[in-house]
C-alpha cells in the first residue's frame, strides 16, 4: 500500500488479516479510527460499505472491520 488510507478509498483484505468475517474483505472506507499495535504488528480499525469484487455495493449498511495494516491493498481503479 502507497501513501496513507483516506475516506474513499477502496481496499482489498484477504479473510487472515481482518476480524471478524469469511472470504476476502472489500470495502469502501467511510471512517478510519486509531491504529492499535499488538504482537503482529499495527491493525487499524475502519468503517465502511461492504462491495462485491465487481465494485458493487452489497448493502446499505455501514460494516466495521478490524484489519491488519499490512494486509490492506487498495483496490485497482
Amino acid at each position: 500500500m502507497s501513501g496513507p488510507l483516506k475516506v474513499g478509498d477502496v481496499i482489498k483484505v484477504a479473510e487472515p488479516d481482518y476480524c471478524y468475517g469469511l472470504g476476502e474483505l472489500h470495502l469502501k472506507i467511510t471512517k478510519i479510527g486509531p491504529v492499535q499495535e499488538q504482537k503482529d504488528g499495527p491493525w487499524v480499525s475502519l468503517e465502511g460499505l461492504t462491495l462485491r469484487s465487481d465494485g458493487s455495493q452489497t448493502d446499505t449498511r455501514s460494516r466495521h472491520a478490524l484489519v491488519r495494516v499490512r494486509g490492506i491493498r487498495r483496490h485497482a481503479s
